[in-house]
């Protein structure tokens, strides 16, 4: 199976690659016979290699599996690795955050046998297992391949990286630290937001009784150590062990609110058991942490899902379109925008607009000048069984519906917008009149909330259908040749470097710069291995997520957002 990371591909190595001449099992033949508490360990040890981000190596995860018994099999696993290498020029690899929590559900749910292999049989059995998962994997990736046929050329190539990849890659490629603090900074704000808001009085009583808290501030204080100490592990493996003393029983009962249970059937679509539940119980007072993505994402991620299966959550209609509408889009939007942009600027977002008598704003107008950002703000999430298919017209209809119109024809994000750039073009909002619309760049921006959308061709999706429209919008007369593709953005990016892109580069800049390296042509070169071309097709269709993060990662200019030293004052930490 080939997966796209970052700007380049890897190999993930397939059962048959290693064991051409064997024919292979099921995970839970190789498992038979071996101790359930062991393999769970090891589980969370492949889980936590692939979570480091530091070395990928093919003979590091070689010398992680192997002991001093296997040293022949480890040899030819690490030859057959290098050979693959050299011929196909690509970076191998044998670890996957997909394969690995697949490997834990199964461990998880399995009725504990007779142990009957050695300590060495478990290692290339379990090995055997991993491998056989990968290659299913690849075997769920031919939908990809097969669903994309039918696509004129320019698009099926972005589609069937993006089809191939977007069941896994949230739990592949992402930024950790990132992901640690938008959560921080969402789950503040937040809690904040709806304290004061009568309508989830209630609701967030019933969630701190629950968690036997007092406060908000002492429920995050509470869970944030565990998030905090996964990072500061170096190879990502951690145990968390409860210090006894007079708060040792209630420190366990609050973990164990975050436990999966012994004998619990997972739900296992996405993860879902695992990502509500982190960790797993060793012993009272000692708990194993599974996989450290979902613990971070437990900070803000969690709370609505624990919000709705709450009895108070289940009387609140629509929660999940009130929390989008509400917090993400006015609340949340508002200020991060506020925030890059300070000052002198024109700032209107939707809410006020239409309480001005401008309908048909977009959720966040912003003019700087001759610069025009147009955002509209779509919190969602695709189900879960929509989200596994790797299928392009399972993908097409659901993102359809929500990004671009749905089944009665009611316009979405992408129509949204295509009618606010009428509106600007035409001058029709009345808050703001003071421009030359013949001299104007519009950047139309869809800004989500979840880094599940930092795939590689999502991007390619989402403009084929705005180019659609933004032709017939030239066909009707409309001067188009200033308006930007269409650029998904996650909010998580706007908080992260939110202090570059306020005193370093405007975004509407950066925005600029990502599409000139995406449609930038390179003249053929002789010099180029397949490799360098393969990397250069894959650069075309990263997110702007990626694009962002190099930007910034590079000579010195990231700079931390100051929710640091906010999370700090408002949790009391030292």
């Amino acid at each position: 199976m080939q997966r796209k990371t970052k700007y380049s591909a890897e190999q993930l190595i397939e059962f048959n690659k290693i064991f051409p001449n064997e024919p292979m099992k099921s995970p839970l033949e190789y498992l038979s016979g071996s101790n359930k508490k062991d393999l769970l360990s090891i589980a969370t040890s492949f889980l936590s290699f692939n979570a480091t981000g530091k070395s990928r190596k093919a003979e590091d995860f070689i010398k992680m599996v192997f002991g001093p018994e296997n040293e022949a099999i480890a040899q030819h696993v690490y030859d057959v690795a290098k050979n693959m290498e050299k011929n196909e020029e690509k970076t191998v690899t044998f670890t996957s955050a997909q394969s690995g929590l697949e490997l834990f559900q199964i461990v998880f749910e399995w009725a504990e046998e007779k142990e009957t292999q050695t300590n060495s049989q478990v290692e290339i059995s379990f090995f055997k297992a991993f491998l056989a998962l990968h290659s299913e994997l690849t075997r769920n990736q031919e939908v990809a391949f097969t669903s994309t046929d039918h696509l004129d050329d320019t698009i099926r190539a972005p589609m069937m990286i993006f089809c191939s990849t977007y069941p896994f890659n949230d739990k592949e490629n992402y930024d950790i630290k990132e992901i640690l603090i938008s959560q921080m900074y969402k789950a503040v704000y937040f809690f904040r937001f709806i304290e004061n808001d009568s309508r989830f009085k209630a609701l967030l009583k019933e969630f701190l009784d629950y968690y036997n808290c007092s406060t908000w501030e002492e429920y995050l204080k509470r869970y944030l150590p565990f998030a905090l100490d996964s990072l500061k592990n170096p190879n990502g493996f951690m145990n968390i062990q409860i210090e006894q003393g007079e708060d040792f029983d209630k420190a366990c009962e609050f973990i164990e609110k975050f436990t999966l249970k012994n004998g619990e059937k997972l739900i296992k679509e996405d993860f879902l058991s695992l990502r509500s539940m982190p960790f797993y119980k060793i012993s009272k007072g000692v708990y194993q942490l599974i996989f450290r993505l979902f613990v971070v994402e437990k900070i803000f991620k969690g709370i609505y899902f624990t919000f709705r299966d709450l009895p108070e959550g289940k009387k609140i209609k629509q929660l999940k379109t009130y929390i989008g509408e509400e917090f993400s889009e006015h609340e949340l939007l508002y200020k991060i925008v506020s925030e890059i942009y300070p000052n002198k600027r024109v700032h209107m977002p939707g809410k006020h607009a239409t309480l001005l008598g401008n309908s048909g704003a977009a959720d966040y107008y912003m003019r700087s000048g001759k610069d025009f950002l147009l955002f509209e703000s779509k919190d969602f999430i695709i189900p879960k069984e929509d989200k596994i298919t790797y299928d392009f017209n399972v993908y097409n209809k659901a993102f359809g519906k929500t990004l671009y119109k749905k089944d009665d024809g009611k316009p979405k994000a992408v129509l949204q917008l295509i009618n606010v750039i009428k509106k600007v073009l035409k001058k029709e909002f009345k808050f703001d009149t003071k421009y030359n619309s013949r001299n104007i760049n519009i950047y139309p921006i869809i800004l989500v909330h979840d880094h599940q959308y930092n795939v590689a061709g999502f991007n390619e999706l989402i403009n084929s259908w705005f180019q659609v429209e933004l032709k017939k919008l030239k066909d009707e007369g409309f001067l188009t040749d200033n308006i930007r593709p269409i650029t998904i953005i996650n909010i998580d990016s706007l908080i992260y470097y939110q202090v570059g892109l306020r005193e370093d580069i405007p975004l509407h800049t950066l925005i600029d710069l990502y599409w000139k390296m995406k449609t930038q042509k390179y003249l053929n070169n002789n010099k180029f291995s397949i490799k360098a071309y393969e990397n250069i097709f894959f650069s075309k269709t990263i997110p702007f997520s990626y694009f962002i993060k190099d930007y910034f990662g590079k000579d010195g200019k990231m700079k931390l957002p100051p929710i640091l030293k906010t999370y700090s004052t408002e949790l009391k930490l030292k």
